[in-house]
């Protein structure tokens, strides 16, 4: 894929059973919790995020997806998940006035 092209398609790589399997794996061999990390949480576009429209953002993150990407990852049943965004969604906040993602991870998270 050449830098800055976008995939021509949304799609989830494996269910969510299949990592909730593999922590178990993992868990049962190393004697150790897993957990997420880094959990994509904010919007991949052909551009840096900051040049990107509001409306190109919202076409790879916005709160709906959010919720599917956080419900996706609590279904594991991993205790700890670590999300890669929070910078992105406070920029939305400050520059655009957009509370809707801030709100949403609130109500993921109460």
């Amino acid at each position: 894929m050449a830098l800055g092209k976008q995939w021509p398609w949304n799609f989830w790589y494996v269910p969510w059973w299949w990592h909730s399997f593999r922590a178990a794996l993992t868990e049962e061999f190393s004697q150790t919790e897993t957990f997420i990390h880094e959990l994509q949480a904010e919007p991949w576009g052909p551009e840096i995020t900051k040049l990107l429209s509001s409306e190109e953002q919202a076409k790879t993150m916005n709160a709906d997806k959010l919720e599917q990407i956080v419900a996706f990852a609590k279904n594991t049943g991993m205790k700890e998940i670590y999300l890669w965004g929070g910078e992105w969604w406070y920029w939305r906040f400050v520059r655009y006035n957009d509370t809707q993602l801030w709100q949403t991870v609130e109500e993921i998270f109460e």
